[in-house]
């Protein structure tokens, strides 16, 4: 297949790295609930104490990030 589908169909089999599987990932699923738990908090608290910035912070508590656990 071209290179498109083969990222495709890596993807629909889940054979990419995602979540806390990813490399780059600084935040477990554990973090990730935790934060989602804490949504009255300030965001900016939230990210200092994670090692994130606040934008990481309000992505993953909209869902726009970390689908995967939701």
């Amino acid at each position: 297949g071209t290179p498109k589908e083969n990222s495709t169909d890596m993807v629909a089999r889940r054979r990419h790295s995602y979540g806390e599987k990813n490399w780059q990932s600084k935040l477990t699923y554990e973090q990730v609930n935790e934060i989602r738990a804490r949504r009255g908090e300030s965001q900016r608290k939230l990210a200092k104490e994670y090692g994130v910035c606040q934008q990481n912070i309000s992505k993953i508590q909209t869902t726009d990030t970390w689908k995967i656990i939701d």
